[in-house]
């Protein structure tokens, strides 16, 4: 029996930026007491782009990032 097992890549805004991306929306949603959340959009000519979350604390600052690439 074989298994396939894929390794989603790790995406980051700094690495989709150095990879010619452009920031095209950032939006902040508040969360309950001092958490929020920011979405970032990311374009890469027509066709290309990924969102980003970040989920950010007033005490501990940024927390974790995700980015996709639909």
């Amino acid at each position: 029996m074989w298994c396939n097992v894929g390794f989603a890549e790790e995406l980051s805004v700094n690495g989709l930026l150095q990879d010619g991306y452009k920031i095209s929306k950032e939006e902040l949603i508040k969360g309950e007491g001092a958490r929020g959340l920011k979405i970032i959009t990311l374009t890469k000519g027509k066709s290309g782009y990924a969102i980003c979350s970040i989920r950010i604390s007033s005490s501990l600052g940024p927390s974790s990032a995700n980015c996709e690439k639909p």
